[in-house]
């Protein structure tokens, strides 16, 4: 067989990307915390230098809360996994507390720009569906807003 007519046969058969899914590097860089919805109630967050709430998730799967002088203000080791051939894209948060006990979260996310959209569940609860809360269940949404992407 002509190899140009195979390599058309297996393009023509490859699964195309789904339109506009998400890519594990749009994840990547620092996001400032906008809001949390939990028990359907939303919480807005001070967005002033000194008083913003920061998350950076890097490349090889760390997640830092660094503040104004970067030092890391989270629990514990953190970590994540992703899941991006997941419609919605699903992620795993991991924490390692100075107990010894790993704690996992499942989530889901959605990127839209600069806006980082995060449903997570608590340790132990199923992976939420939507990206919403309500006085019925225990999803946290929380909104983010990029400041900047990773260098890396």
């Amino acid at each position: 067989m002509n190899p140009c007519l195979l390599l058309r046969a297996l393009a023509a058969t490859a699964p195309l990307p789904r339109p506009g899914a998400l890519k594990a590097d749009q994840l990547v860089g620092e996001w400032v915390v906008q809001s949390l919805t939990k028990g359907g109630e939303t919480t807005e967050f001070p967005q002033s230098i000194g008083d913003r709430i920061i998350k950076r998730f890097t490349s090889d799967g760390a997640l830092t809360w660094p503040d104004e002088h970067q030092k890391d203000g989270g629990l514990g080791k953190q970590t994540y996994t992703l899941d991006t051939s997941a419609d919605p894209a699903r992620i795993d948060v991991h924490v390692d507390l100075p107990s010894g006990t790993r704690k996992t979260y499942l989530g889901i996310l959605t990127i839209d720009r600069d806006k980082l959209t995060l449903a997570i569940a608590p340790d132990g609860s199923d992976r939420p569906t939507r990206f919403d809360s309500s006085k019925l269940d225990s999803t946290h949404v929380w909104i983010y807003k990029r400041l900047r992407r990773s260098k890396e």
